[in-house]
């Protein structure tokens, strides 16, 4: 949407497919998204203007859903999840140089995923359920603080299993977390709670850890059912606002009534 003007412009096209996942790329001239025109869903690019042809950007057999593109271009992280190997969620990264050959972040029995890079693109933030409920994490990218000048030349080849970021991990969230987001500077993380509540913590890059505060609470967000991994807020780049998809005034579920033996009612 052209907000000057309030011109709505239409992006994908095909009326017997799903596109969704959409992500801007970090000058905002394009957009990598997820369709399923294929019969999986497989990540696909496009100029934001609708210029440029969709070009299909990776294509395998497992589902996948685009989540973040790093401030310098190079990395697209994304949702991946293949029911022929283990129909669980993990966080998979595609390069865009060299031979594009996406590697495997953090592959596990849990499910991981929502993954977002720092601005300097030295950490990743991340989901998982590895204590039976989600929790927020944050982790290097792709290990030791930062990635190395060449790629991730380190990282597990597509297909193999148990792999995870090199360098440990600090949990971000206490009591359930999901969908991590950056503000621009770096300096701060925000999180959901599974009580609707808006979270945030301040992030300190010590070497090749990190130091995080106590989480504060911004305010209470009336959720909407959705997946684990749907994205439900976006933040300003100065996180002073946020633009929240939330349930309208006067549409909350209301109590949910069982009848049992309901056709003695009929006689």
């Amino acid at each position: 949407m052209d907000l000057a003007r309030g011109v709505r412009t239409r992006f994908t096209f095909d009326p017997a497919v799903d596109n969704a996942s959409p992500v801007w790329s970090p000058e905002g001239s394009r957009i990598v998204f997820s369709s399923n025109r294929k019969g999986r869903f497989n990540l696909y690019v496009k100029g934001a203007s609708g210029s440029i042809k969709e070009e299909l950007l990776y294509e395998s057999e497992a589902n996948k859903w685009p989540t973040d593109w790093s401030r310098d271009g190079r990395f697209i992280v994304f949702n991946s999840s293949d029911p022929k190997r283990k129909p669980k969620w993990d966080i998979w990264v595609l390069p865009l140089f060299g031979d594009r050959k996406p590697f495997s972040y953090l592959q596990t029995q849990f499910n991981e995923g929502a993954a977002t890079f720092s601005p300097d693109g030295h950490w990743l933030a991340y989901q998982s359920d590895e204590t039976g409920s989600f929790e927020v994490y944050l982790a290097p990218f792709p290990g030791g603080g930062g990635p190395p000048p060449g790629g991730p030349r380190a990282a597990k080849p597509l297909g193999e299993t148990g792999s995870g970021p090199q360098g440990g991990k600090w949990q971000v969230s206490q009591g359930g977390g999901f969908q991590p987001e950056w503000k621009r500077d770096g300096s701060t993380l925000f999180y959901l709670a599974p009580t609707g509540k808006l979270m945030e913590v301040s992030v300190k890059e010590k070497g090749s850890a990190v130091e995080i505060s106590l989480a504060h609470q911004l305010f209470q967000i009336a959720l909407r059912p959705s997946g684990a991994f749907e994205g439900i807020y976006a933040v300003a780049p100065d996180g002073q606002r946020f633009l929240v998809n939330v349930l309208p005034q006067g549409s909350a579920a209301g109590p949910l009534t069982l009848l049992t033996n309901w056709t003695a009612g009929l006689e």
